[in-house]
């Protein structure tokens, strides 16, 4: 659609006004004598109502931001020495109101004098603010996401730790699948090698005297049924055959008002804290039978 008495007469000027309207400005620089013309589209990226169309190379340095102006000049240069086929830079370009937009500038020589320098080049300014915004963000968001993962994993392995210097492990049984899973440390707590895959039956069972399991069975329905957290005090047969004296706390996972999908828990070897208590059993037991000795010979 165009509008009354502002009809483009030939191809040339429909292509200019489309290009206009995406944002892109075009210019034509003189190589030798540093003039640049420039469309009236390329000053509208930067804020201008009218400006000349003609000016200056040095003119257009100006407007490069000051952290840029190097790698402009250098780009340009590596295009003129023939070390590329193309100008292609992205950088700043101060506004009509002083602030800086990022655009991307593309350009060609497109004649050279008979020694091969440089005579004339022609190019295109696009506005990529927007653009670069959103990669700005983006990347930040990605480096905001990795420093999350980085803070988790590194909770993690500490957890991981404390449960080992603790000897506790954790486990999930999942009642609709009817798989239990050991975490690494639970694995070694057992006495067997970490393995990616749910506990066997067979090795379940071959953890537990019989009296234990149905204990442990008792206690962990009646948590399911109140919904309620439970622990319980047992034994468990290592693989590597020791056997320990563990304490094993859980809890059922489910939704909101609903039944039970999985019981979560930990499992920590008390063996050494039991043996402890028992020590000092029998250590307060010596102390009061020789006090009643001493009391007796008196």
């Amino acid at each position: 659609m165009t509008l009354a008495g502002n009809r483009p007469d030939d191809f040339t000027d429909i292509v200019n006004l489309a290009v206009e309207e995406s944002g892109t400005g075009i210019w034509d620089r003189d190589v030798v004598t540093g003039e640049i013309r420039y469309s009236r589209g390329w000053w509208r990226i930067l804020g201008y109502a009218e400006m000349p169309a003609r000016s200056h190379i040095e003119a257009a340095y100006a407007r490069v931001h000051p952290d840029d102006l190097d790698y402009v000049r250098q780009t340009m240069q590596d295009h003129f020495d023939r070390r590329t086929a193309r100008y292609e830079v992205e950088h700043r370009l101060r506004c009509a109101d002083g602030s800086y937009k990022w655009v991307l500038s593309r350009g060609m020589v497109v004649e050279r004098d008979i020694a091969g320098r440089p005579v004339r080049m022609v190019g295109t300014t696009t506005d990529i603010t927007t653009l670069r915004t959103l990669a700005e963000e983006l990347a930040r968001e990605k480096a905001e996401a990795r420093f999350r993962a980085e803070q988790l994993a590194e909770r993690t392995r500490e957890q991981a730790a404390a449960h080992r210097l603790a000897q506790i492990g954790s486990w999930q049984w999942d009642l609709a699948a009817g798989e239990i899973r050991f975490s690494p440390e639970t694995w070694q707590l057992a006495g067997g090698e970490a393995r990616n895959r749910p506990v066997t039956l067979d090795e379940l069972r071959a953890l537990f005297p019989p009296a234990d399991r149905r204990l442990m069975l008792r206690r962990f329905v009646a948590g399911l049924k109140a919904g309620q957290p439970v622990s319980v005090q047992h034994r468990l047969t290592a693989f590597d055959g020791r056997t320990l004296d563990v304490v094993s706390y859980a809890e059922p996972i489910g939704e909101a008002g609903g039944r039970a999908r999985r019981l979560r828990g930990v499992t920590q070897d008390v063996t050494a804290y039991r043996r402890m208590q028992a020590a000092l059993r029998s250590s307060e037991a010596l102390a009061f039978r020789v006090l009643e000795a001493t009391r007796d010979a008196v």
